[in-house]
């Protein structure tokens, strides 16, 4: 009887373990086994029990195996656990172990809370697929995707439930080879369809699952619905789209407007050069007049003014069309002493005039640049070097530094301290005036010089010492030619212009008889033509082969100045020495007048540069002729 009650107690103690323990609670197995084997030495003395108080511990046995039951089945239980004996001994113990499983479930339940809390509130779900990429299980998607029904999806491979378009063909080839190598995959996204229609756009992470033996299982991994983040990309593209839209629409309007602006510039450089041209014309025949000292007084006067005058309409014009844009530059290989001549020509008796030397070192140096751009930066740098210098005189000169050469204008003027020698550059600043020296022009020569040297590429090198002077330095690239230094550049002995034929071509009556008023004071026979037609009628009637041609570059009825000196030409049969003159300041209009080999002066024209100029065409004629 003692026998199978001790039995049925161990039975009922290894079936409580069974239920109390989980596979991994190696602790609590190892009290499990130490209480089995007190019961199995309890089994090998039965014979004692039962000789020794058989019905007590049969009673108490009995209450062991009714307490472990109830437990079993988590009902209220009462364990012998009073005494010293091994029943005693054995309840205490599974006392232990009931204890401890109550402690594990509690905190299984709140960790299963827990997981279920932050599953309702993820935007993530859970989806898992077998070895055919077949979805095997998904837990529930968020609340607030009603219309994908995941019961629906089990046994469905990805690429069957996606809407595919073309343009996210190489995303799935990425997918595609990861799966096929069965690699991990991250924030692949694809479209598909809920069961009421809407489209929804997912985004997936996956990573592979094998058995222990290594067999591919599946994939197992979350998903998330970015519906919203992707519909936000599709209205922020439309709004990029828009954007680059109204950029190009701008972009054009503003273009239409700087042509608008170029068109006016060219059309208010002619119209307001071509009064003062006139002007310029009739004040220097009156100077050439026999004057009371009054009167000449007052004419030195207006010719000041304009000289002022004209200098500050190029300023401005030339400031407005850097700022536009609409410059631009032609980098060509030509001599530098070409250029020297032609400065030469202008510059000595302007600096004679104002009580100083200036002399241009020869040179064989060939420079690459726009050769009409250089010039009027060496031209602004010139006529500073004259404003800015009371005594001495003016050098200008080439270096030859490697592949480059440095162009230098030296002078003996006053000099600009350090502390100016950045500003002098900025548009509007004279140096050491606290207000604006109208004589001295507009402030704006020098920011016309480092704007043309950036659009070139050039250098603008500066070296002064107040009182001493300053050396101006223009830094351009050689066109490998040797540099060989000669005598200096003097302007040739002007020779008289009396008796020369010259035709004069210009459709503004002023200005033709302006030039034809000083032309004759210089002992010229002059014949005035409105236009082609009128300069071929007045050569033929002539019976004379003129001298010399000088025409306005813009006609009327698009005829320009070159037109007429070819037409001319053509008809004489030679190449009659001509001269263009211009109000249009664009260098353009310096490069076609090259080209047609003729010499250009812009508008307002100074008569002795007008003189120069022409007496320089006659002097060239007689050398080629000679």
């Amino acid at each position: 009887m003692v026998f199978g009650v001790v039995a049925g107690a161990i039975g009922g103690v290894l079936i409580l373990g069974a239920v109390l323990l989980s596979p991994g609670e190696v602790v609590r197995a190892g009290e499990m086994t130490r209480v089995a084997a007190e019961l199995a030495v309890l089994l090998a003395l039965g014979g004692s029990v039962c000789g020794l108080g058989a019905v007590r511990t049969r009673h108490r046995w009995q209450a062991l195996e009714q307490a472990m039951r109830a437990a079993a089945a988590d009902q209220p239980y009462a364990l012998p656990i009073a005494g010293e004996d091994r029943v005693a001994s054995i309840a205490r113990a599974l006392d232990g172990l009931i204890q401890a499983r109550a402690t594990a479930q509690l905190a299984l339940r709140a960790s299963e809370r827990r997981l279920r809390d932050v599953a309702e509130a993820a935007s993530e779900w859970i989806w898992e697929t077998d070895a055919e990429d077949r979805f095997t299980f998904f837990s529930d998607p968020p609340s607030k995707i009603t219309d994908i029904d995941c019961r629906r999806l089990i046994g469905r491979r990805r690429r069957d439930l996606s809407e595919y378009e073309p343009d996210e063909a190489e995303d799935w080839r990425r997918y595609h080879d990861d799966v096929a190598a069965r690699r991990p995959f991250r924030d692949f996204r694809y479209r598909m369809r809920g069961h009421r229609g809407d489209l929804h756009y997912l985004r997936v992470s996956g990573k592979p699952a094998f058995e222990a033996d290594g067999r591919f299982t599946g994939y197992r991994g979350v998903a998330m619905e970015v519906t919203a983040e992707v519909e936000a990309e599709q209205r922020a593209s439309e709004a990029r789209h828009l954007m680059m839209d109204a950029l190009r629409e701008a972009r054009d309007t503003a273009e239409q407007a700087n042509h608008s602006k170029t068109r006016f510039l060219a059309a208010a450089s002619h119209d307001l050069r071509q009064p003062l041209q006139a002007l310029g014309l009739f004040v220097a025949t009156l100077a050439q007049r026999p004057l009371p000292d009054d009167i000449r007084s007052i004419v030195g006067k207006i010719e000041g003014s304009l000289e002022a005058l004209e200098h500050l309409l190029d300023t401005l014009l030339d400031i407005s069309r850097l700022d536009a844009g609409v410059v631009e530059a032609h980098c060509v290989g030509f001599s530098v002493q070409e250029l020297f001549k032609r400065l030469a020509l202008e510059y000595v008796p302007l600096a004679e005039s104002a009580g100083l030397s200036m002399r241009f070192v020869s040179t064989s140096a060939s420079a690459r640049s726009d050769p009409a751009l250089l010039e009027r930066i060496l031209r602004n740098l010139l006529s500073n070097a004259v404003r800015y210098t009371n005594n001495g005189g003016i050098v200008v000169g080439v270096r030859r530094r490697g592949d480059f050469m440095r162009i230098e204008v030296w002078d003996t003027g006053r000099g600009i301290p350090l502390a100016e020698q950045r500003e002098i550059f900025r548009e509007f600043h004279q140096l050491g005036a606290s207000q604006r020296e109208r004589r001295q022009g507009l402030g704006l020569g020098l920011a016309i010089v480092d704007r043309l040297a950036a659009l070139l590429g050039h250098r603008i090198e500066l070296l002064s010492t107040p009182d001493r002077g300053s050396v101006f330095s223009v830094v351009v690239p050689a066109n490998g030619r040797a540099l060989v230094r000669a005598a200096e550049v003097e302007p040739e002995v002007r020779d008289p212009l009396n008796g020369r034929f010259v035709v004069v071509v210009d459709d503004d009556s002023i200005v033709r008889d302006g030039l034809r008023a000083i032309l004759e004071i210089w002992g010229c026979r002059v014949a005035v033509a409105e236009g082609q037609d009128d300069a071929v009628e007045a050569v033929k009637a002539a019976e004379v082969m003129p001298d010399a041609i000088i025409a306005d570059y813009r006609l009327r009825a698009d005829v320009t100045g070159a037109q007429v000196v070819r037409a001319l030409r053509a008809l004489l049969g030679e190449d009659v020495p001509a001269l263009l003159i211009t109000g249009d300041t664009s260098p353009e209009r310096l490069r076609q007048a090259a080209g047609h080999g003729l010499s250009l002066l812009h508008k307002p024209v100074r008569p002795d540069k007008l003189r120069a100029a022409l007496q320089q065409l006659l002097e060239d004629q007689s050398v080629s002729v000679g």
